[in-house]
């Protein structure tokens, strides 16, 4: 196990990222901000402590795979 409890905020700057995997930690809530990886193509935030997920998240239009288990998404 991880103990990353957020995205840090560099990472929404990274706009040509296309995967992310942050598997295993402490994560809570995706922010807003996601929506400006905009070359995202797959997001693993499974076992992380996320309850919520920002509708922003539908703006990652090339976003194919998204993972989330693990989580107790409300």
């Amino acid at each position: 196990y991880n103990t990353i409890s957020f995205i840090p905020v560099e990472f929404y700057n990274l706009v040509n990222l296309i995967v992310l995997d942050l598997i295993n930690n402490k994560i809570t809530k995706i922010e807003k901000e996601i929506s400006n990886l905009v070359n995202l193509k797959i997001l693993n935030l499974s076992f992380n402590e996320i309850t919520t997920i920002h509708n922003n998240i539908s703006k990652l239009v090339n976003l194919e795979s998204l993972i989330l288990s693990g989580n107790n998404i409300k």
